[in-house]
């Protein structure tokens, strides 16, 4: 996996002073190459470390002095976009857990479930699975752009109804169109 031929920074928000050193010893002992392992006890600090240091990973606890639940994790999205956040909880509410995945959390461990192997094997699939997220979203991006700018007239329909789902901006300028798009092209031919 590639966490195992390079160094990153892991940022782990913990405000328990035991569980973070039991992070951070699993850490250490695993297949992964850190550089640096940052602490940050609160939400608020854990938003400025990730401002100032280029972090690779982080670990976060979803039960801080100053942020409880799955606002935890919606708060330092802003700050982790391209970042592989994998939630560690003291919770074992797997409604939760499925929430923070469907909110884009790489994944979900419940401490005292989870050791070190588990823990590498966490990291490192998170890690690859950010990876191909990223180069997806770049690869939607490209098509956007390359529908939108197109110099020629297209749209996408919707397969059942043939319903106009998106036009380009040259379709757009072709036939006029400066309603709704859904509109467009029910008079051609």
């Amino acid at each position: 996996m590639g966490s195992e031929s390079e160094n990153f920074n892991i940022l782990v928000v913990e405000d328990n002073p035991s569980d973070f050193y039991l992070i951070e010893q699993m850490l250490l002992s695993s297949r992964i190459n850190t550089k640096n392992i940052y602490s940050a006890d609160r939400l608020s600090e854990a938003k400025e470390i990730l401002q100032q240091h280029p972090i690779g990973l982080v670990l976060l606890d979803l039960s801080l002095p100053d942020s409880h639940g799955i606002s935890t994790f919606l708060e330092i999205r802003p700050y982790a976009q391209k970042i592989p956040v994998i939630i560690l909880t003291g919770l074992t509410d797997s409604e939760m857990a499925f929430e923070a995945l469907k909110q884009n959390a790489q994944d979900y461990l419940v401490k005292g479930e989870f050791d070190v192997n588990l823990l590498a094997k966490s990291v490192e699939y998170s890690i690859e699975r950010k990876k191909v997220e990223e180069k997806t979203l770049a690869s939607e991006e490209k098509y956007r752009q390359m529908f939108y700018k197109n110099p020629f007239p297209m749209w996408i329909n919707e397969m059942d109804s043939l319903k106009i789902l998106e036009v380009n901006d040259a379709a757009i300028q072709k036939y006029g169109c400066t309603g709704m798009k859904e509109t467009i092209f029910y008079n051609l031919h």
